[in-house]
């Protein structure tokens, strides 16, 4: 799924006269679809991010926990799913310009490849890891509270052990 944007548009501050000469920068967001075995038509988007920093003021940020290990918790996904088929459609999401403002999302969001009512969720890996202490984050309740229900069962039995929190405003 190719897109192009314009580097800091909307940018309400010196910068946009910068960026307003400039080309489009062009990215593109690789989608593949595996259909579900009793609600095809309803679809969960599994995300990721492939882009990242590079290098900024001579200092290498090579992307290893951002976000190669969001890619490789969707790969992973992809390969499970496969093997083990959804009840709902999932579409594997792995978006370019994350590092940008989010602009592979964005145009994800503006042309989905299927309609945006089809679309139940999003689940999106972005710098997968545990702590030494063997705990992980999972983020999003706070603003979709409703999906306790589904993660209370797995948190109760997994391991690294599974905390909420970090997305209160």
């Amino acid at each position: 799924q190719p897109f192009a944007f314009t580097p800091g548009r909307g940018v309400r501050f010196w910068r946009s006269a910068f960026w307003g000469g400039h080309p489009p920068v062009h990215g593109v967001n690789v989608v593949g679809r595996l259909d579900g075995s009793v609600e095809p038509g309803k679809c969960v988007v599994v995300s990721a991010h492939y882009d990242h920093l590079g290098i900024r003021d001579g200092v290498v940020y090579p992307g290893a926990d951002d976000n190669a290990s969001g890619v490789a918790a969707l790969l992973a996904a992809a390969a499970w799913f496969r093997a083990h088929p959804p009840r709902h459609c999932l579409l594997f999401a792995a978006f370019d310009g994350e590092e940008k403002g989010l602009q592979g999302a964005k145009a994800f969001a503006a042309h989905p490849t299927v309609p945006m009512r089809d679309i139940v969720a999003n689940v999106n890996f972005d710098m997968l890891s545990r702590n030494p202490a063997g705990e992980i984050f999972v983020s999003g309740l706070y603003a979709n509270p409703q999906l306790k229900a589904l993660l209370d069962p797995l948190r109760a039995v997994a391991a690294p052990t599974i905390l909420y929190g970090h997305d209160h405003p």
